[in-house]
């Protein structure tokens, strides 16, 4: 596991409560059991590999002119451009040129 550092936490009175019980039923510390919620939440090292992004993030912008280059941040822009060109047709909508 290697060195441990100390970490303050507030919890409210209910979580508190929750931790405490759990604790008493599984006769271990409430430390021990916020450490596993953790690495659970956090997941390991090696699952970081098995992460849908991990496997494509080599890909994220490697396409050249498949879009514009500010997407991410207009988008809102870009969709209500292509809903006034748009007619709605069958349930979607199709780009009229």
């Amino acid at each position: 596991m290697g060195a441990t550092r100390q970490v303050s936490l507030r919890l409210t009175g209910a979580l508190l409560q929750r931790l405490d019980r759990e604790a008493r039923l599984r006769k271990a510390s409430r430390t021990s059991l916020v450490r596993e919620a953790l690495e659970h939440y956090l997941g390991s090292e090696e699952e970081d590999a098995d992460h849908p992004f991990a496997r494509v993030k080599d890909l994220i912008g490697s396409v050249r002119g498949s879009g514009p280059r500010d997407l991410a941040r207009r988008h809102a822009y870009y969709l209500r451009k292509i809903f006034r060109k748009g007619t709605r047709k069958g349930g979607h909508f199709d780009i009229v040129p």
